[in-house]
Formats: C-alpha cells, sequence, structure tokens
C-alpha cells in the first residue's frame, strides 16, 4: 500500500489502484485486513468541524486587512462627498 502513497492516484486505473492497495476490485478488503488497516492508519473518517455560527462569521471578516481597508475607503470616499 506505500506504493501508492507515494503516486498520484487520480491519474491511474482501476485495476492499477485495486493492484497497489492489494485488494480485489470483486470483493474489496476482508474484515482481518480492514481491522489491520484500521489500526495502521486510522479509520476512513472526515472530521466534522463545528460550524461557528453566523454572527462570529461575520465578526470574523474584520480580522482581515483587506475588510479593513476597505472599510477605510468606503469611509473617506463618503466624507469626501
Amino acid at each position: 500500500m506505500q506504493t501508492l502513497l507515494g503516486r498520484h492516484g487520480h491519474h491511474l486505473d482501476g485495476p492499477q489502484v485495486t493492484e497497489l492497495l492489494d485488494m480485489s476490485q470483486d470483493r474489496g478488503l476482508d474484515r482481518f485486513e480492514v481491522e489491520r488497516r484500521q489500526n495502521d492508519i486510522g479509520p476512513n473518517a472526515i472530521d466534522v468541524w463545528s460550524d461557528p455560527g453566523p454572527l462570529k462569521r461575520f465578526l470574523s471578516q474584520f480580522q482581515r486587512s483587506l475588510v479593513d481597508i476597505l472599510l477605510a475607503a468606503g469611509a473617506c470616499y463618503h466624507a469626501a462627498d
């Protein structure tokens, strides 16, 4: 399986990937191989991030310097009128 990590898997076709992963294209992995790989590599899961909520997302926009520059430019333009 280590040979796939060094290659670009998105350029390979199905049979090449299953060969590199040492699995069967028809049957997949057996239960013992799944358990071994989960112990070695970890579970096949995506980390879920909590949503900060609309107020925190809005306030976080003002932490960016470009937003501050645009706000200052808008204030200068409005003051010039």
